[in-house]
Protein backbone atom coordinates (compact mmCIF):
# COMPACT_ATOMS: atom_id res chain seq x y z
CA UNK A 1 0.00 0.00 0.00
CA UNK A 2 1.11 3.51 -0.82
CA UNK A 3 -0.02 6.67 0.95
CA UNK A 4 -1.10 9.44 -1.43
CA UNK A 5 -2.02 13.06 -0.75
CA UNK A 6 -4.21 14.70 -3.36
CA UNK A 7 -5.40 18.30 -3.29
CA UNK A 8 -9.08 18.85 -4.01
CA UNK A 9 -10.87 22.04 -5.03
CA UNK A 10 -14.52 22.83 -4.49
CA UNK A 11 -15.16 21.35 -1.04
CA UNK A 12 -16.97 23.86 1.18
CA UNK A 13 -18.18 21.83 4.15
CA UNK A 14 -17.91 18.57 6.07
CA UNK A 15 -20.64 17.11 3.86
CA UNK A 16 -18.37 17.63 0.86
CA UNK A 17 -15.44 15.90 2.49
CA UNK A 18 -17.70 13.06 3.64
CA UNK A 19 -18.99 12.54 0.11
CA UNK A 20 -15.44 12.28 -1.28
CA UNK A 21 -14.28 10.06 1.58
CA UNK A 22 -17.21 7.68 1.13
CA UNK A 23 -16.63 7.49 -2.63
CA UNK A 24 -12.99 6.60 -2.06
CA UNK A 25 -13.70 4.03 0.66
CA UNK A 26 -16.14 2.17 -1.60
CA UNK A 27 -13.32 1.15 -3.95
CA UNK A 28 -11.95 -2.30 -3.00
CA UNK A 29 -8.32 -1.22 -3.49
CA UNK A 30 -8.59 1.70 -1.06
CA UNK A 31 -7.35 0.65 2.38
CA UNK A 32 -8.14 3.97 4.06
CA UNK A 33 -9.16 7.52 3.19
CA UNK A 34 -9.28 10.75 5.18
CA UNK A 35 -10.57 13.91 3.53
CA UNK A 36 -10.41 17.44 4.97
CA UNK A 37 -12.43 20.25 3.40
CA UNK A 38 -10.51 22.77 5.53
CA UNK A 39 -7.19 21.67 4.03
CA UNK A 40 -8.63 20.75 0.64
CA UNK A 41 -6.79 17.47 0.88
CA UNK A 42 -7.40 13.73 0.62
CA UNK A 43 -5.01 11.28 2.28
CA UNK A 44 -5.48 7.87 0.73
CA UNK A 45 -3.76 4.57 1.42
CA UNK A 46 -4.16 2.40 -1.65
CA UNK A 47 -2.53 0.35 -4.39
CA UNK A 48 -4.24 2.59 -6.96
CA UNK A 49 -2.29 5.10 -9.02
CA UNK A 50 -2.88 8.77 -8.16
CA UNK A 51 -4.65 9.26 -11.51
CA UNK A 52 -7.12 6.49 -10.60
CA UNK A 53 -7.78 8.08 -7.22
CA UNK A 54 -8.32 11.41 -9.00
CA UNK A 55 -10.96 9.79 -11.20
CA UNK A 56 -12.84 8.58 -8.11
CA UNK A 57 -12.76 12.13 -6.72
CA UNK A 58 -14.07 13.52 -10.04
CA UNK A 59 -16.92 11.00 -10.01
CA UNK A 60 -17.85 12.31 -6.54
CA UNK A 61 -18.21 15.77 -8.12
CA UNK A 62 -14.99 17.50 -7.06
CA UNK A 63 -11.81 18.63 -8.82
CA UNK A 64 -8.58 16.86 -7.84
CA UNK A 65 -5.26 18.64 -8.44
CA UNK A 66 -2.37 16.30 -9.19
CA UNK A 67 1.14 17.77 -9.02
Amino acid sequence: MTRHEIKIEGMACSGCSSAVENALKQHPQVQSAEVSHEQGLARVESDLEPSDIAELIKKAGYEPKLN
